[in-house]
């Protein structure tokens, strides 16, 4: 559309057509009356059409114009424009009047005598030029396949014989039989041809005399050709790995490339010699199947390449029979303080270079034997101990012997582990019947041992004083935390718990208490350090409150603690 103009009379000329199109040289008169008015104008273009020929010819000789190709031709989207375009006697053939853009040609028939044309040709018609396409078709080929075979057993085929095509004195292939003792040529004009066996199958005679072949057109040509064997033979010689002694008495199997045995087995004479003969030449395997008198039989296969017309020679060594040498390793487990306490259920295992070998676990006599060693370094590492007992982390170095057969023996011991194995009674504990006395005794002096009245027992149920409480004045005889005792009413747990009924759990007059001036345990004795209270809080004795959340009736409790304060007072009244 044009920018507003003038009113007024107006001549429009095209000064470019659109794509494909001929520029209009017509000339159209325009009149403006109204600001308000648009004014139309229609202006036709002609499509430019455009041509192509094909030339069809050989493509060995391209003077050699072919007649009788047919094509279709397509457009860009793949629509038949037109199709049965026939070159002529001179081998061309023109289309015209298409549309400048893309097109293909498909050829749909070849000359007479010539290969067809598989190739899709790609066309830009443009403008009015016409546009030549060469194509060009290769006469008709035929091919020759050879079969390679035995000369005796003509159902035997053979691999990898090698030829050479020669045609008018040049070589134009080269063919190698597969392992079917089949090959087929390339595509080949129609002719006379030779063969050249270049190399024969393994094992086979080389063909001397040459092998004519005629190929025709669109024919494949089967060719025979057969081969004579050529045997070789493999001498066997068994020596003494050491010494290099030749060894009578050793039977051999010789297997073929299949698997299949060949012959019978033989044995080696008195200089050691075995000899299988008549061998087609190829991969065999020799397989000991008895060893001479004495010595290790192999436990591996010979494998032996035999050669057309040659013996080859394979020497065989075995080696005498020795003692086979191994070790092992036994374990005692003990008590690191009581070396006469033989310790189960430690776990070990056994590594030799970065693999393990044997796991192990003592019985209950502390002791684990592991399984047969070879000779060499091991490592022995500890990864349970036994219960009660700590862990140790020491890596044991062990060696078995490769000069004779013995048990190596490791005594290891384990601390006990007490943060985890309680001490038994009489080892740090006192028992339940002894370690309390009679109410009050066992407690050292009045005064000792405890805080002030009413301190060291908390609430009801509690089982600890608060903070800073659980201890006399200073220089009232209050123990240490690790000398045995607490305040009053701890260390025995609420009534029932630890002390039992007045006349229970007590000991017999002079037991469980101190002397007049000891008032304490010696370190150690007593409750284990480990029950220690820490600070602010009492002491438990190891020994437990009854759950929270149950319903406790406090009266014996409330009783129990007043009965001991009258005995604290009335040792009190006593000394005073």
């Amino acid at each position: 559309m044009s920018p507003k103009l003038p009113l007024g009379e107006y001549t429009v000329k095209e000064t470019k057509a659109p794509a494909g199109y001929k520029l209009s040289n017509k000339e159209w008169k325009v009149t403006i009356q109204n600001e308000k008015e648009v004014v139309k104008v229609e202006a036709e273009n002609e499509k430019i059409l455009g041509s192509l020929q094909i030339i069809k010819m050989d493509d060995k000789d391209q003077t050699k114009r072919l007649a009788g190709a047919e094509f279709t031709l397509k457009d860009a989207k793949g629509n038949v424009v037109k199709e049965g375009i026939t070159t002529d006697k001179s081998g061309t053939v023109k289309v015209d009047g298409l549309v400048p853009g893309e097109y293909t040609l498909e050829e749909t028939k070849a000359p007479e005598g010539y290969e067809l044309t598989k190739q899709i040709i790609h066309v830009t018609v443009d403008g009015e030029k016409v546009i030549d396409v060469k194509v060009t078709n290769g006469k008709s080929l035929g091919q020759f396949e050879i079969v390679k075979v035995d000369a005796e057993d003509k159902t035997k085929v053979l691999s990898d014989a090698e030829f050479e095509v020669y045609k008018d004195g040049k070589k134009v292939d080269t063919l190698q039989t597969d392992k079917t003792g089949k090959v087929i040529s390339q595509k080949l004009e129609p002719g006379t041809y030779k063969l050249k066996e270049t190399k024969a199958p393994q094992g086979y005679k080389l063909l001397k005399e040459e092998i004519e072949v005629v190929v025709e057109a669109d024919k494949v040509v089967e060719v025979q050709i057969e081969n004579a064997k050529e045997l070789g033979s493999l001498q066997v010689i068994k020596k003494d790995a050491e010494s290099g002694k030749v060894l009578a008495g050793a039977e051999f199997k010789l297997k073929n490339e299949a698997g299949q045995v060949v012959g019978e087995a033989k044995t080696t004479n008195k200089d050691g010699v075995v000899k299988f003969e008549s061998l087609e030449p190829g991969k065999y395997t020799l397989e000991e199947t008895k060893a001479p008198e004495g010595y290790k039989a192999l436990e591996v296969t010979v494998e032996v390449n035999v050669v057309a017309n040659e013996v080859v020679k394979q020497e065989v060594m075995n080696e005498k029979v020795k003692e086979e040498i191994t070790g092992q390793l036994e374990i005692t487990k003990v008590d690191a303080n009581n070396t006469n306490k033989t310790l189960a259920g430690a776990v070990f295992e056994i590594w030799k270079d970065g693999i393990k070998i044997d796991t192990l676990t003592t019985n209950k006599s502390g002791k684990a034997t592991s399984k047969k060693l070879e000779p060499g370094d091991y490592t022995l590492k500890e990864i349970q101990a036994p219960e009660g007992y700590t862990l140790s982390d020491k890596e044991m170095k062990f060696t078995i012997s490769n000069e004779k057969i013995e048990v190596v023996k490791l005594q290891i011991t384990n601390k006990k582990d007490t943060d985890k194995d309680p001490e038994k009674p009489g080892e740090g504990t006192e028992k339940p019947d002894e370690g309390t006395g009679k109410p009050g005794e066992g407690t050292g002096k009045p005064g000792e041992g405890t805080g002030k009245p009413g301190e060291g027992t908390g609430k009801p149920g509690e089982g600890t004083g608060k903070p800073g409480e659980g201890t006399g004045k200073p220089g009232e005889g209050t123990e240490k935390p690790d000398e045995g005792t607490g305040k009053p009413g701890e260390g025995t747990g609420k009534p029932g718990e630890g002390t039992g009924k007045p006349g229970e759990g007590t000991e017999k007059p002079g037991e469980g208490t101190e002397k007049p001036g000891e008032g304490t345990e010696k370190p150690g004795e007593g409750v284990e350090k480990p029950n220690l209270p820490e600070q602010g809080q009492g002491s438990s004795n190891n020994q437990q409150l009854p759950a929270t959340g149950h319903n406790t009736n406090y009266v014996p409790f409330i009783g129990f603690m007043l009965l001991l304060l009258g005995i604290r007072l009335r040792f009190m009244a006593k000394n005073s």
